[in-house]
């Protein structure tokens, strides 16, 4: 809407809205007697009426039930004794929901204006049980319905004074019953007996009226909590911080939060703000935390910051935020299981011998009670940001189908603006959050979208689609019973045996090991669930990004938590190689970027006074799925039970030998064809390699070197004065590794100022990730050799170099899973159009000086389903299976034999080498053959 036209006068306005929409009042004249064929006596009048409001700008049609009543109880009162009130008046229920909601049938059908009448009656003889009362109005395939009260919110346009507001105001007959604080222009408005109609067409006048930004019914709504009610068995164990397999547990199935505590612990500075259905203000394990606002002394009575809200010490309650003006509500957010529980996983005092831990456990708590309407909703988050919240964790949302009112979404789009961190949980059932005419509130953009992992890492069928940022550790009610998960989340109850504790829910909770002491047992739940437990715990985890590092921006927050996510379940997930998020073959993400690692994404901007990285994070690719995290080696494929893929399928090392194609940038590198090296006397192999930063902060100066060896499934070791002669080249001549040239001359690369370049970028406009040329000379053929070869890159920076425990080994195939400076490409490409026979050689080493080890070589998963499907596989000197030993140094050249079915076939076999003489048998490393008529 253009905002820079002259409005017409606001009489003027309003008298051409009201003849576009017809009548509002009885028209003058009589109106002649029908005749018996035009309405038979026995037709029933409608039991539904047709009309529209506007939200985000949009017409969103409605149906008004004709023949029904809705109700909002007071807080707290049974339903029962609403119910037996309203059947005083012939009511009947038909439909209740939480939080007070009900809906009543009236007996007989009448028209807009009776049913109007009734239910202000209802309200005002029932104003001790009824909060409000008003017409059944349900949005087009909503699951739920609205309740339209007398109240509507609208927003003037900048530019709009307070005299054409109250003007315009005053020619509709409406009362004023709030002028929002921390928002410009921001009414709470009521329909009186002079307006011209009720408050959705008036809504509608004042969306149409050229001089506001949004208008629309204060509409009563239905919250669903994600979460599912649970049982009250106690279970003191905290899988989500560490998983050791508890329970039946997949290990490491965690965020690690055990290991970001070694670099905080959160910070007292750090505020999290929960908007919730009402919390335990007195719980032990809260009260620590409980945010204290500087600007109020508690209990004078007087508004002593100025924010309207009186004697606000820790929150505020904005439920029954109606009539009353400014400051409606009051300073006490006390009620509710859910909130109390949420609170807990977020931020519940850790290390003080009593309860759990949330995931932030010395950050604050802004405990913040919403209400039951959608000005509720925008108070809560305008509060949140004007008293400075840096995170504002949501555990609930709207029903399906319900239209996003443009207050909340304002509210939320200025809150992150403003600079705070907004989680809010996914939908608890399977269902795509993302599309539809009516996305859910976590599709919002400025919003992080937060769905469920369960104790197996598998993706717990919860909210799924392209607006989902990541996975974090809960469960559903179903999830133990089919077998995705066993635990679900210990976290704080309300105390005594008024919270979850209390019995008599859906869920049976499994109790294998003892809880908490007897004398506390009740004031904590084992079952907490659903995506209102995994979005707090990602709040906390975001909370101890910023104790960590204060200067971080909303943005670079979310950009951590989603680059260090690791790849669960990629069997179901399928992460893209080029961007690391989930693209399943329906199109809808199911896993996001993965789940949350808090290890991970602390440690990046952690001070490197306690091991962090101080906000540098450089990086090279080992494999598809490999972001940079080392938290486990690269080379784990978080499956449950956990696998192997390999480490040595380099993402940013790529081959162009001559005739050579064009220079790849970062916008083209990933759809740069890789090239088998030419082995052709004379000829000068390009080698390209791509440098990533994950941190915040740039990368001054890196040096990147590349060197190269012969084929094998081990890797010669590194001479023994390697490291000390890093950066320049080794001196002995014994050495199995080779340093290739820099295009701009010598064998070390220099980078400056390698910015951020993360996942949450790559393939887009935004990502700046840098790329190095070497040359590689074709080596002669030897037939004592494999001849084909092994490429190897390391970064260095001063800002984040290579590790002093890399630096310390100089077995390749141990450093390159375990340091993200150091990664290597190890596999050969066999083209297909013309040949179906194909013989290969590789080495198989012993990469150390005084041990024998013990080794098979074996073919993976997908070299094993093309043998079924007529590949013939076999190697000259062993049996795939069969074990033999190495003596220490020794090394084998070992041909490899093809044969395809057909030509112009398509496929991927890795031959591993595993070592047998450990406790728990280990892959060594590998080789990966390549087969296709067209490489990649």
């Amino acid at each position: 809407m253009n905002r820079n036209v002259k409005p017409l006068p606001l009489l003027m306005t309003l008298a051409l809205l009201l003849a576009a929409c017809g009548p509002v009042v009885a028209p003058t004249e009589v109106p002649q007697e029908p005749t018996p064929t035009e309405v038979p006596p026995t037709e029933i009048p409608p039991a539904t009426e047709d009309d529209f409001f506007y939200a985000s700008g949009k017409k969103i049609p409605v149906t008004i039930a004709l023949d029904q009543i809705g109700v909002l109880a007071h807080d707290g009162l049974p339903s029962e004794e609403v119910q037996a009130f309203a059947r005083d008046f012939g009511l009947e229920l038909v439909e209740e929901y939480p939080g007070g909601i009900l809906i009543f049938a009236i007996g007989q059908q009448g028209d807009r204006a009776s049913v109007l009448d009734l239910a202000r009656e209802l309200r005002r003889k029932g104003d001790k049980m009824i909060a409000q009362a008003g017409l059944v109005v349900r949005p087009l395939n909503a699951e739920t319905p609205l309740i339209a009260t007398d109240e509507l919110v609208v927003q003037f346009a900048p530019g709009v004074g307070p005299d054409e507001i109250d003007e315009l105001n005053a020619s509709l007959g409406v009362e004023v019953l709030m002028e929002a604080p921390f928002v410009e222009n921001y009414y709470l408005l009521a329909v009186t007996e002079t307006s011209p109609g009720d408050a959705l067409t008036l809504a509608n006048l004042y969306e149409e009226s050229k001089l506001t930004e949004y208008a629309h019914p204060n509409f009563v709504r239905v919250v669903i909590e994600r979460e599912t009610n649970p049982n009250d068995p106690l279970y003191g164990n905290q899988w989500h911080h560490r998983n050791t397999g508890q329970g039946g547990g997949t290990p490491d199935a965690d965020v690690d939060t055990s290991w970001a505590w070694d670099f905080t612990m959160g910070s007292a500075n750090v505020v999290i703000a929960v908007i919730d259905t009402g919390f335990d203000i007195g719980h032990p394990d809260l009260t620590p935390n409980l945010w204290a606002n500087p600007g109020e002394i508690a209990g004078n009575g007087i508004d002593d910051d100025g924010n309207t809200y009186v004697d606000d010490t820790l929150g505020w309650d904005f439920t029954g935020c109606a009539p009353g003006a400014v400051g409606c509500g009051d300073n006490n957010p006390t009620g509710g299981n859910h909130g109390t529980s949420v609170a807990g996983t977020a931020a519940a005092r850790g290390n003080n011998n009593l309860g759990v831990s949330g995931s932030c456990p010395n950050c604050q708590l802004m405990l913040i009670r919403s209400g039951h309407t959608f000005n509720e909703d925008s108070l809560s988050f305008n509060y949140a940001r004007a008293m400075g919240a840096p995170i504002i964790t949501n555990s609930w949302g709207y029903p399906v189908g319900t239209p996003l009112p443009t207050n909340v979404v304002n509210a939320i789009n200025t809150a992150a603006n403003a600079g705070s961190v907004v989680l809010f949980a996914m939908n608890n059932p399977n269902v795509n959050d993302c599309t539809g005419a009516t996305p859910d509130i976590s599709s919002l953009a400025n919003v992080i979208a937060v769905s469920r992992s369960t104790n197996h890492d598998r993706f717990d069928f919860s909210g799924f689609g392209n607006c989902m940022d990541l996975l974090a550790p809960s469960a559903g009610c179903t999830t133990v019973g089919a077998g995705r998960g066993t635990l679900w989340g210990t976290t704080t109850d309300v105390q005594g045996a008024n919270g979850y504790n209390n019995g008599g829910t859906a869920c049976a909770c499994p109790s294998a090991e003892p809880g908490p002491p007897p004398a506390n047992a009740r004031d904590y739940t084992l079952c907490f669930n659903g995506t209102s437990f995994a979005t707090p715990l990602t709040a906390g985890v975001a909370g101890l990004l910023l104790s960590a590092d204060a200067t971080l921006t909303r943005q670079e927050v979310q950009r951590l938590l989603q680059d260090t996510a690791d790849k669960v379940e990629d069997s179901t997930g399928s992460y893209a190689p080029n961007t690391g998020f989930s693209v399943p073959a329906g199109g809808n993400a199911t896993h996001g970027w993965g789940r949350v690692n808090a290890f991970e994404a602390v440690r990046i901007v952690a001070d490197p006074e306690v091991d962090g990285l101080g906000g540098t994070d450089i990086f090279l690719r080992d494999n598809r799925l490999d972001w940079g995290n080392t938290e486990q080696p690269s080379n784990t494929l978080f499956e449950s039970p956990r696998g192997f893929i390999g480490h040595y399928r380099s993402m940013d090392i790529k081959v162009d030998a001559p005739p050579y194609q064009a220079v790849p940038t970062a916008a083209t590198f990933d759809a740069f064809v890789d090239e088998t090296p030419s082995a052709v006397a004379g000829d000068i192999n390009r080698v390209y390699v791509r440098l990533r930063n994950r941190g915040p902060d740039p990368a001054a100066e890196v040096t990147i070197k590349l060197h190269w060896t012969q084929f094998g499934t081990a890797l010669p070791p590194l001479p023994g004065d390697f490291w000390a002669a890093w950066p320049g080249d080794s001196a002995d001549p014994a050495s199995r590794w080779t340093a290739m040239e820099c295009s701009t001359g010598g064998t070390v690369c220099t980078v400056n100022d390698l910015a951020y370049s993360g996942a949450s970028v790559a393939g887009t406009a935004a990502d700046v990730a840098q790329i190095v040329q070497f040359d590689f000379p074709a080596p002669p053929f030897d037939p004592a050799l494999a001849n084909h070869y092994c490429l190897l890159g390391m970064i260095d920076s001063t800002d984040d170099p290579i590790s002093d425990d890399s630096r310390a080994i100089f077995v390749v195939d141990t450093i390159t899973p375990n340091d993200n400076n150091v990664t290597h490409r190890n596999y050969h490409n066999l083209p297909t159009g013309e040949a179906d026979r194909f013989e290969e050689r590789f080495f198989v080493r012993n990469p150390y000086d005084e041990e024998v080890i013990v080794v098979r070589l074996t073919l993976d998963r997908a070299g094993l389903i093309l043998q079924e499907k007529g590949w013939r596989i076999e190697l000259d000197e062993f049996r795939f299976g069969e074990k033999f030993e190495l003596e220490p140094g020794k090394e084998i050249l070992v041909t490899v034999l093809f044969e395809l079915p057909a030509l112009e076939l398509e496929g991927e076999i890795s031959i591993l080498q595993e070592r047998l003489d450990r406790e728990v048998p280990e892959v060594m490393g590998g080789v990966t053959y390549r087969f296709g008529p067209k490489l990649p």
